[in-house]
């Protein structure tokens, strides 16, 4: 679990110890969570991700259309 004051976007999603289930603030930011995802799925963390379905996005082109399962 992490609060605004760890910062999920610093730390490491690894030490979950599983899936890691994210309901990232809506609004400008919400890319980089898409890339945080993105960067601790290919380390091998199972992501489930709760966002907008914005395919116009250049997060959804760069990080979801094609790679995501």
């Amino acid at each position: 679990y992490f609060t605004p004051e760890t910062d999920g976007l610093k730390s490491s999603w690894k030490v979950a110890g599983g899936t890691v289930f994210c309901n990232p603030p809506y609004g400008r930011e919400i890319g980089k969570w898409v890339r945080k995802a993105y960067e601790e799925a290919q380390a091998g963390t199972p992501i489930v991700l709760l966002i907008p379905a914005r395919t116009d996005t250049s997060y959804f082109h760069e990080f979801i259309y094609h790679k995501a399962e």
